[in-house]
């Protein structure tokens, strides 16, 4: 785990921790894996709680950037952030540790810190194990103050790295026994097909339409 530590720190560091990084578009190929992500993964590897989180930032980066009637639709993962604390908790890891507090103006904001980096959420369900780790002093259950690091800034580049580790869970919750980005790359090949079909009949389309403005001419 230690090599994997200092390669996610290598990685920001790079990544200017994403202060300097451009605001990246998210596909919906992407989207809709993270929500999928989100629900099926079993968490026991560093590399699966970082998947994990990094399909978070990505769906909130993507609210963010999303307007009118669809905004919110993809802030429904609350309470899984709360379940992916609860079984750190149960298995005892010692790579992620949290805590729950206020932000500046009063609301409930939880920090996570995975592998050093912080990970900052509000509206956090408080779970009874999260209450429990808290005063009991679990080594989970660690004080922080924020760390600034504008994550959703990098959101895909966050999302791609932690899909390029291995020794990832295989996803057996939906029976498919598939590794995380087994669906990932589907869902990028059906959202390539799909733009080109569309582009295929638009310039079918274009096509007719001038041919028929040479008929008329004729």
């Amino acid at each position: 785990m230690a090599n994997f530590y200092n390669r996610f720190q290598a990685f920001l560091e790079k990544n200017d921790h994403f202060f300097n990084h451009e605001i990246e578009e998210i596909s919906d190929a992407d989207v809709e894996s993270a929500e999928v992500l989100t629900r099926m993964m079993f968490l026991s590897t560093p590399e699966d709680y970082l998947l994990f989180f990094a399909s978070v930032i990505l769906l909130s980066a993507k609210n963010k950037q999303t307007e009118g009637a669809n905004k919110n639709r993809h802030y429904s993962f609350k309470d899984l952030i709360a379940s992916a604390i609860d079984a750190s908790i149960e298995n005892n890891e010692n790579f992620i540790t949290f805590c729950c507090g206020k932000d500046q103006v009063g609301r409930p904001v939880t920090y996570v810190k995975l592998l050093g980096c912080q990970f900052t959420f509000h509206e956090v369900p408080m779970t009874p194990k999260m209450e429990w780790a808290k005063l009991t002093q679990k080594p989970q259950y660690e004080e922080q103050t924020w760390i600034k690091t504008p994550l959703q800034r990098g959101a895909s580049t966050l999302f791609n790295y932690a899909l390029e580790q291995d020794n990832m869970t295989r996803i057996y919750m939906d029976g498919s026994g598939e590794y995380p980005k087994d669906i990932v790359f589907r869902n990028r090949k059906k959202e390539k097909q799909k733009a080109m079909s569309a582009l295929a009949v638009a310039c079918a389309q274009s096509a007719q339409s001038r041919q028929i403005e040479n008929d008329e001419q004729k």
